[in-house]
């Protein structure tokens, strides 16, 4: 899994929140959704602004967002809050909203 690749934001993420390593997140993201098929849709959609790509699903208590809109933007939240208070980590760096 690359660095730059959605699925791998998705675990960034959630093992920052969580304050442990990306080797430690178990059960595996495979569990709940395919990494690679993720990776494929984000890199291929969205290509345009008038085309963008969304996928939400749930992972250890969380509700993850996969958004391909202005590059590839990950935000990870408890499942019990709004997807408006969102942490968000773009693929060119970070941006969260604390």
């Amino acid at each position: 899994m690359k660095p730059d690749f959605a699925s791998f934001l998705v675990l960034e993420e959630v093992a920052r929140k969580e304050g442990v390593p990306l080797e430690e997140l178990s059960p595996p993201l495979s569990t709940v959704i395919d990494p690679e098929a993720l990776d494929n849709l984000v890199q291929s959609g969205g290509t345009s602004p008038a085309n963008p790509v969304e996928i939400t699903f749930g992972y250890r208590g969380y509700t993850v967002q996969v958004r391909n809109d202005d590059g590839t933007c990950v935000s990870v939240h408890d499942a019990s809050t709004s997807p408006d208070a969102t942490e968000t980590i773009p693929e060119e760096g970070v941006e969260r909203s604390d």
